[in-house]
């Protein structure tokens, strides 16, 4: 069964304006779907985003280019499960149509609906994270599966993590516990950390980042290159931030 919205979920509303990330979970009203914009506008699509509405599963909001705007409609997409081959589906929806937004579900959350043999691996990973006040949070199949439990994750699946470290200290510890992990267990560990409010970098990315001079930043308005510096920085003043960038004269 897939995970009850729990209420420390925010309702949206759109007449005071909305925020949203990459990776947010959206719930769309059961009503009229001319709110719905499909490129291209195929039928068969537009009944199965009817229905898919209809059986309350959500959605996840993409890069939103020209609909940055406050008050213009929301990227989203669907990635369909297993039996429907994981085709997925771009639309945007009017905001009048959103009735719930959440962040990507917690790892504590998706642990009981992955496959059994990732399970006390996943626990583990969640303990140590914890132990030094990272929440990871998840997205891609394993998310999908927790959310709509409709199958999702095969045997060559990885689990995406996202992270928002709130010291560069934290942020090495994080990778260094994520690498042992993922050697350890065996399953891969994809995902992004995210710096300040938007700015996600890839884990292997930033792990591997040596003295690369920028490294590609996804953003709800697009993707952007950055300083590791820069990022760094984002996280506040710290001898990690100073060595990385120079210490200030």
């Amino acid at each position: 069964m897939p995970i009850q919205p729990p209420t420390v979920w925010r309702m949206a509303d759109a007449a005071n304006g909305l925020t949203l990330h990459r990776h947010d979970i959206v719930w769309l009203e059961a009503r009229s779907d001319d709110g719905i914009g499909l490129d291209p506008a195929d039928e068969d699509v537009r009944s199965r985003v009817r229905e898919w509405i209809a059986a309350g599963r959500p959605f996840v909001v993409r890069q939103q280019g020209a609909q940055v705007l406050r008050t213009g409609p929301v990227a989203l997409g669907l990635p369909l499960p297993l039996d429907a081959n994981k085709c997925r589906i771009a639309l945007t929806a009017h905001r009048r149509m959103i009735r719930r937004v959440s962040r990507a579900p917690p790892l504590s959350d998706v642990i009981p609906h992955v496959p059994w043999h990732w399970r006390p691996p996943l626990a583990l990973l969640r303990q140590r994270a914890e132990a030094i006040g990272i929440a990871f949070r998840v997205f891609g199949s394993a998310a999908w599966q927790t959310l709509t439990g409709l199958a999702y994750v095969t045997d060559a699946s990885d689990i995406d993590l996202l992270w928002r470290p709130a010291t560069p200290t934290q942020l090495a510890d994080g990778v260094t516990i994520l690498d042992a992990w993922q050697r350890d267990s065996g399953i891969p560990a994809d995902g992004e950390i995210v710096f300040g409010d938007d700015d996600a970098v890839a884990w292997r990315e930033w792990r591997e980042r040596g003295d690369h001079a920028h490294l590609l930043v996804k953003r709800l308005d697009g993707p952007v290159m950055r300083a590791p510096c820069a990022l760094l920085q984002m996280l506040g003043q710290s001898a990690e931030a100073d060595r990385v960038c120079g210490a200030p004269a």
